[in-house]
């Protein structure tokens, strides 16, 4: 069968003339559109939020937890420098500072946490550490920022970060001081000085630190980013709009519940089809709804009607409100709507735990990147300072806080021990109670005695992989 489409002329150039006078107005459309959807987030706009919001509040601070409060060991077996460097971090309250820098990296500095050390004037220690308030307009230099790099911010543009020889950043800037005569002044660290508005406070040739450098004296930090850049970014910008629809279904919910399930008074007329008075409707108004609660019983004439207004329906809205906050939790990394939901909408339990597990892996992860940062950026530098060797600063391992993890980790210690795959050894018990978290000074003596006498270096004498595996498998077919 042959279907012959017939076309009106007239119909078919209107078409195209309405077709083509709406283009514009169709692009306009869609860019309003992209615009809404596509828009940055200032800072000021993530703090309103950390400081409106319940949910955003408990997800930074759960992060903050997560990655700072289980705390750190250094990885060195060389004693004395492990109780000097954690004296150190007593100290500056290192802690402290830290937790505060993570949340400057969600919200205040939008992906960005920056830390002033305090050096003394020799340059030979730092005694403190200062979080600078991201908002001060502290930044790298820009090729915009200095007069000499004019050919590089030609090739590279001005906007870009300044790099040295090295391809190391040129400096850090601040747009707003803090102290004294100086307050409010810019303020510029570079590697050979460091100026504040027109006056040059510091100069390599007052420190007596190993290789000084006015650069030192600013550590930036950030967990998220991208490589072509080298400020950070912040998941909070990401779940922004959700936070923000979430809030307004919250409003309009609370505004129905509050509405809703008010008191009516139908006062009907003496004489049918006569006019109720105003008069007489205030005075029953007065007389029942000024003291009228959920206690209170009336007898009252027939002809008056108190009947409460509907409350509306809202589990549509509920609905949506986990849906937003669902969408939330998955932007910051964290399930946290299974902690609001009951356990019918949760799903089953081994969907929970493993949720659980997936969040902690990734917490994980974002300790190794604040512990490089902190083992670089403050540690080696402190070291440097103290002209300590330090081209060989221990690694920091930060403790797991999940309890899952840990069960599962002891578990598979013991069985390893059963095997006598793991033998007694001081230095292994050791690392294991500082990852749990627990003091392990005692074993320091054990350890001395066993270098002493020469038992660390002592080839182990575990079973052979063979016998292993025969003993697994019998175990195997027994159970």
């Amino acid at each position: 069968m042959k279907i012959i489409r017939r076309t009106n002329p007239v119909i078919e150039e209107l078409s195209l003339a309405t077709r083509e006078t709406n283009k514009e107005q169709e692009s306009q459309f869609w860019s309003t559109l992209i615009e809404r959807i596509t828009t940055t987030i200032s800072k000021e706009q993530l703090e309103l939020l950390f400081h409106i919001d319940g949910l955003t509040q408990r997800q930074v601070q759960e992060i903050c937890d997560y990655i700072v409060s289980p705390g750190f060991y250094l990885e060195t077996k060389d004693e004395a420098l492990n109780k000097e460097l954690m004296s150190f971090w007593d100290l500056v309250h290192g802690y402290e500072v830290m937790e505060n820098i993570v949340k400057d990296i969600h919200v205040t500095g939008a992906g960005n946490g920056w830390l002033e050390l305090g050096y003394t004037e020799k340059g030979d220690d730092i005694v403190t550490l200062r979080v600078i308030n991201p908002k001060s307009g502290i930044d790298y230099l820009r090729n915009k920022d200095l007069e000499d790099l004019k050919e590089a911010s030609f090739f590279l543009g001005s906007d870009y970060v300044a790099l040295d020889e090295y391809a190391q950043p040129k400096g850090f800037k601040q747009d707003l001081g803090y102290y004294g005569p100086y307050f409010g002044q810019k303020t510029i660290w570079m590697k050979d000085k460091i100026t504040v508005g027109d006056k040059e406070v510091w100069n390599p040739g007052e420190d007596k630190g190993l290789e000084p450098d006015g650069r030192d004296r600013i550590a930036h930090f950030k967990l998220y980013g991208l490589g072509e850049s080298y400020l950070g970014m912040t998941p909070l910008e990401t779940a922004y709009k959700q936070a923000i629809i979430r809030l307004n279904l919250e409003e309009n919910v609370g505004e129905s519940g509050h509405k809703g399930g008010g008191y009516i008074i139908k006062v009907k007329p003496l004489m049918e089809g006569s006019p109720v008075p105003k008069s007489q409707i205030d005075t029953f108004v007065n007389a029942f709804i000024k003291d009228l609660n959920v206690k209170s019983v009336f007898g009252i004439e027939d002809r008056v009607n108190i009947e409460t207004m509907p409350i509306p329906k809202i589990e549509e809205r509920e609905n949506l409100m986990y849906y937003f906050a669902d969408l939330q939790g998955a932007a910051m990394g964290r399930p946290i709507i299974l902690d609001l939901q009951s356990t019918a909408r949760r799903g089953f339990s081994g969907e929970a735990q493993q949720k659980a597990i997936d969040f902690e892996l990734r917490m994980n992860a974002l300790q190794k990147k604040l512990a490089e940062q902190i083992r670089w950026k403050i540690f080696y530098r402190y070291m440097k300072a103290k002209s300590m060797d330090y081209k060989n600063v221990p690694r920091i391992i930060f403790n797991s806080r999940q309890p899952v993890l840990r069960r599962e980790r002891a578990r598979e210690i013991g069985q390893y021990s059963g095997k006598d795959m793991i033998r007694y050894h001081p230095e292994v018990a050791k690392s294991l109670l500082q990852q749990l978290n627990l003091p392990s000074e005692h074993l320091n003596k054990e350890i001395k005695a066993w270098k002493k006498e020469n038992k660390l270096s002592e080839p182990s004498k575990n079973k052979s992989l063979e016998d292993i595996i025969k003993e697994t498998i019998e175990e195997l077919k027994e159970s």
